[in-house]
């Protein structure tokens, strides 16, 4: 396993030497923020048959989103389409993209 390449995050590990399968390592991953952005990283654990990337995102913590309990489509059609619009915001000094 190699750890992050950036210092926002941080790996502990305790390793046993080779794992086999349906063997199990525990990682703990530790996040450091300087500032209100999006972190990127990415774990490496090292296979016989290559590699495999873990991603790693962090974000900011969101202002408390407040979403209607229920929205009412009324009655729609089969094969039919109705839209409604929910406008999103934050207070945050961060970008954020909704999806």
């Amino acid at each position: 396993i190699s750890a992050p390449s950036t210092p926002f995050f941080k790996i502990d590990v305790v390793k046993r030497g080779r794992v086999m399968p349906g063997m199990a390592e525990e990682v703990t991953v530790s996040f450091h923020p300087t500032d209100l952005r999006h972190y990127h990283d990415q774990i490496r654990v090292h296979c016989e048959s290559g590699h495999l990337l873990v991603p790693l995102h962090a974000y900011p913590s969101a202002d408390a989103l407040v979403i209607p309990s229920r929205i009412d489509f009324g009655t729609v059609a089969q094969g039919t389409e109705v839209r409604r619009e929910l406008p999103l915001s934050s207070s945050s000094p961060v970008g954020y993209d909704f999806h």
